[in-house]
């Protein structure tokens, strides 16, 4: 009953209100919606159990898993590359991602990234792997960072159960030290009295003065100390399309109750209305629908009326239709789901959903450097603690790569070479115009190789043929 109660605890009174939400609650908010099935549930047996009136409303049009997913499956779209030019730093990534399995936790990494707005990536040292670790935000506790966005201090408080007893398991770090303690305080106890730490280590006997922590913003509000989800900013809009679709089923459709009503006309002879007549084969102390929806013939004066109201329900279905449409203007991903099944080229992908990939890319771009910086800190640490055999070092830039994680609605290679050809035909370097064009560096290098030896041959053609003159 946590999150209903901080629910009701903000300040609109409001259980559907995201206003000044704490950020765990926050958390819990979103992880619901994403659900969906029993998104309104809790809120509503909690009000009725405090006489507090909250309207019936089902999760019939939420779309935040839709919205979710399609981030998902854009950015993991294809497998992980490291690009760098040192062949040890290259093998010693490889391995590294494989203890930690990304190829499977990535999905979860970006998820988790693109529906609460945070995603903590620890770097966890086993003396004989390296690998990683996804810490859920709303157990951060506390953290700083720095102009950078480095974790320059963190408290992670995690509730455990052990031997039917619960416990808080609680990770300080700083930039010179980490400390872990169990206890049976809350996650408000200061630091320094939850007592002896099970656990103290200075930093530098690891070789590191950082906190093997880092942190990825889906999209970075100023006016907010932690990241912003890709549909915060649109709950209120998905409340509304909820309410106005609930209300329209509602009237059009009444579940397991009767949907016919019979009446009568007719008085007796002192005015006062007689009862409706009794109908052979229902239960008349109750309805008069018929199971088998056969026809019903009833007396003169007396007539059957539908309790559906008869409203121009192809109206009201445009004004919810209106509403999902601006949603979509904030949500412009949603697109995605109505395109035509038929094949549509990277191009036109791209012109269609150019609001979308705006927001895309952003998230790309810092899911892409967060793992960069993960790998980094575990080539550092892989090198002082004797787990990958390397050189070089963090600060000189020996350990920076590039990882590429696959185009966002690539061109297909015949639009790829239909687009050089023009750059080229309109006088721009062979090179450049592959740039314009989507490809890869890779190919571009090679392609350049290629340019080179050709260039080669042909200077020494010319020389042999001049020097044959």
């Amino acid at each position: 009953m946590g999150l209903i109660n901080n629910l009701f605890k903000n300040q609109t009174d409001n259980p559907f209100s995201v206003v000044d939400l704490p950020f765990r609650t926050m958390y819990e908010k979103l992880e619901e919606y994403y659900d969906n099935n029993s998104l309104y549930d809790n809120v509503q047996n909690y009000s009725e159990q405090q006489s507090k009136w909250v309207e019936k409303m089902k999760g019939l049009r939420t779309c935040v898993n839709r919205s979710v997913e399609f981030y998902t499956a854009q950015i993991c779209k294809k497998d992980l590359q490291v690009i760098t030019n040192n062949e040890q730093i290259k093998e010693s990534l490889e391995q590294f991602y494989t203890w930690s399995n990304l190829e499977f936790t990535k999905r979860k990494m970006v998820r988790q990234l693109s529906l609460l707005g945070d995603l903590f990536i620890k770097v966890v040292n086993t003396k004989t792997k390296i690998y990683t670790d996804i810490i859920h935000p709303k157990y951060l506790t506390e953290f700083k960072v720095d102009h950078r966005n480095y974790l320059t201090e963190a408290r992670i408080d995690i509730p455990i159960r052990e031997d039917e007893q619960d416990f808080t398991y609680t990770e300080y770090w700083t930039k010179e030290y980490f400390a872990v303690y169990k206890h049976k305080f809350s996650e408000t106890t200061k630091i320094e009295d939850l007592g002896t730490p099970l656990q103290f280590t200075w930093l530098k006997q690891l070789g590191i003065d950082f906190i093997p922590i880092v942190y990825v913003k889906f999209r970075d509000v100023p006016s907010k100390d932690r990241g912003a989800s890709c549909v915060e900013h649109a709950i209120l809009k998905i409340d509304d399309v909820n309410r106005m679709a609930t209300r329209l089923e509602s009237l059009l459709y009444r579940h397991n109750k009767p949907i016919f009503a019979v009446s009568s006309s007719v008085v007796d002879e002192s005015g006062r209305p007689l009862p409706p007549p009794e109908i052979e084969g229902v239960d008349n102390d109750e309805s008069a629908e018929m199971e088998d929806g056969s026809l019903i013939y009833m007396p003169g004066m007396t007539h059957l009326e539908s309790l559906i109201p008869n409203i121009n329900y192809e109206s009201a279905l445009k004004i919810l239709q209106a509403a999902e449409q601006e949603l979509e203007k904030d949500l412009p991903e949603l697109k995605y789901y109505s395109l035509p099944s038929t094949d549509i080229s990277g191009i036109a992908l791209r012109t269609l959903l150019l609001g979308a990939i705006d927001r895309l890319e952003e998230a790309k771009s810092n899911f892409k450097r967060g793992l960069e910086r993960a790998g980094e800190i575990a080539l550092t640490v892989g090198k002082n603690t004797g787990v990958f055999k390397i050189s070089g070092s963090y600060e000189n830039g020996d350990f920076e790569h590039d990882l590429i994680l696959g185009d966002i609605f690539a061109q297909t290679a015949e639009e790829q070479a239909n687009l050089t050809k023009l750059y080229v035909d309109s006088g721009i370097p062979v090179i450049m115009s592959m740039k314009l064009a989507g490809y890869s560096e890779e190919i571009i290098n090679e392609t350049q190789t290629i340019l080179d030896k050709q260039n080669e041959q042909n200077l020494a053609s010319f020389i042999t043929n001049f020097n044959n003159q």
